[in-house]
C-alpha cells in the first residue's frame, strides 16, 4: 500500500508538471513572440546568433526581414540554403559567360519553395517569379544546370533532408 502511494504521489507531481507546462502559451510562429523568449537570427556576416525577444527596433527589423528563427535547426536551414543558392549563383554567372542578369525568355532554373520542393524548369522566369516563386537560379542551358546541382548535390541533400534524389 505505501508502495502505490508513492507512485501515485509521484504520478501527481509529473501530472502537475504537465499541466503548468501546458498553461504557458506556446509559441507557433515568430509573430507570437513575447519579451523574454528566446530566438535565433543571421548576424551580417550570416552567422547564426541566439537573441532575446525585448520588442526593440532591432527584434521588429529582423521580424520585418524575415530573419527571425524559433529553433536553432530553422536557422541552420536558412545558412544552408543561402550557401546553396550562392553556389548556384556562382555558376550560374560563370554559365552566362560572367552575366548573370540575362535572363532568355525561356531559360532552365531551378526553384525553391517554401516547403521541401525543389523543381527544375523550362520558361519564362519573369512570369514566374511574379507569381510568387521565390529563391530561383537561371541558367542558359538544362546541362549547365544539371552540372552545377551534381556539383553541390551533397548540399542539397542536407537541405531538403534526403539521402538522394534525382532530377526528372
Amino acid at each position: 500500500m505505501k508502495q502505490e502511494l508513492k507512485e501515485l504521489e509521484k504520478k501527481y507531481k509529473e501530472l502537475g508538471k504537465e499541466i503548468e507546462r501546458l498553461k504557458k502559451p506556446e509559441i507557433r510562429t515568430v509573430r507570437d513572440l513575447k519579451k523574454r523568449n528566446k530566438y535565433w537570427c543571421l548576424d551580417s556576416i550570416g552567422e547564426i546568433d541566439r537573441c532575446i525577444w525585448g520588442g526593440y527596433t532591432t527584434d521588429k527589423e529582423r521580424l520585418e526581414n524575415g530573419n527571425i528563427y524559433l529553433t536553432e535547426k530553422e536557422a541552420d536551414k536558412k545558412v544552408l540554403r543561402n550557401q546553396i543558392e550562392s553556389k548556384l549563383d556562382s555558376d550560374s554567372r560563370i554559365a552566362w559567360g560572367g552575366n548573370s542578369n540575362r535572363v532568355d525568355e525561356f531559360c532552365h532554373y531551378i526553384a525553391f519553395y517554401k516547403r521541401l520542393v525543389c523543381q527544375v524548369v523550362v520558361g519564362n522566369i519573369i512570369g514566374d517569379i511574379e507569381s510568387g516563386l521565390f529563391g530561383a537560379v537561371n541558367f542558359p542551358s538544362k546541362e549547365s544546370l544539371i552540372k552545377s546541382i551534381e556539383t553541390h548535390k551533397e548540399l542539397m541533400c542536407q537541405y531538403f533532408d534526403v539521402d538522394d534524389f534525382e532530377l526528372a
